[in-house]
């Protein structure tokens, strides 16, 4: 809540008749702030990739790599359709067990 609020205004809009937990919900979803998070951890990854490569640490690049990509996919879902990197990690484990 702390990120959406520090975004310029206009970026959030309060809503009557929302509950507390659910107005602050949806002001930090719809800031967008999750998905600028995101595109910060994907390139650290890409970073980290980089220089495993650089060093010959082909295991730590492949799954830096890995990662990079995961978070890429988030970002462009997120952009979409905002708070789907929180449901995904809700969701992760019952897919996990129904869909295997």
């Amino acid at each position: 809540m702390c990120l959406a609020r520090g975004l310029p205004p206009g970026r959030y809009n309060s809503e009557e008749g929302a509950t507390r937990p659910d107005l602050v919900r949806r002001i930090v979803l719809r800031s967008g702030v999750l998905g600028r998070m995101l595109e910060l951890s994907r390139r650290r990854y890409r970073r980290a990739w980089r220089h495993a490569r650089a060093l010959g640490a082909s295991r730590i690049a492949g799954w830096a790599g890995e990662r990079a990509g995961r978070v890429a996919s988030l970002i462009r879902m997120e952009s979409k359709h905002a708070g789907y990197a929180v449901r995904v990690r809700k969701l992760g484990p019952w897919a996990a067990e129904v869909l295997s």
